[in-house]
């Protein structure tokens, strides 16, 4: 069994030009990368899964203090770094993204596991 967090690191900076700050997010949906298989409640040794930050919450800030304009990511499994990156929303516009893809990961030995993705802006975070 998997036990799914989505750890939310709340940004005091907005998002992009327009003013946004993150405020929430739903759920950590995982996807088998050789099947597409979505969504998975078990993981199988040695196959890549895909990880995907869902329903992503955004809201109008007052505040124009944005440093970068970029959402990074950083995926565990079981409190241990498994992926990172960051997405520009400088080109989204007024669409911002309900979702972000967390990278891949995948485990070595069977067993129940705790994946957690955790979402900043401009490296600015709050603990949640």
């Amino acid at each position: 069994m998997i036990t799914r967090q989505l750890l939310l690191a709340l940004a005091t900076a907005p998002v992009a030009a327009f003013d946004y700050n993150l405020v929430g997010a739903g759920s950590v949906v995982l996807t088998d990368v050789s099947t597409s298989i979505s969504p998975l409640q078990t993981l199988f040794v040695d196959q890549d899964v895909s990880v995907v930050a869902d329903g992503l919450e955004w809201e109008a800030n007052d505040n124009a203090t944005t440093v970068t304009g970029t959402l990074f990511y950083e995926t565990f499994v079981d409190g241990k770094l498994a992926a990172q990156g960051n997405m520009s929303l400088d080109d989204v516009g007024r669409e911002l993204p309900s979702s972000v893809d967390a990278g891949t990961l995948s485990v070595s030995k069977g067993g129940r596991y705790t994946i957690e993705v955790v979402l900043k802006v401009d490296e600015q975070e709050e603990a949640s």
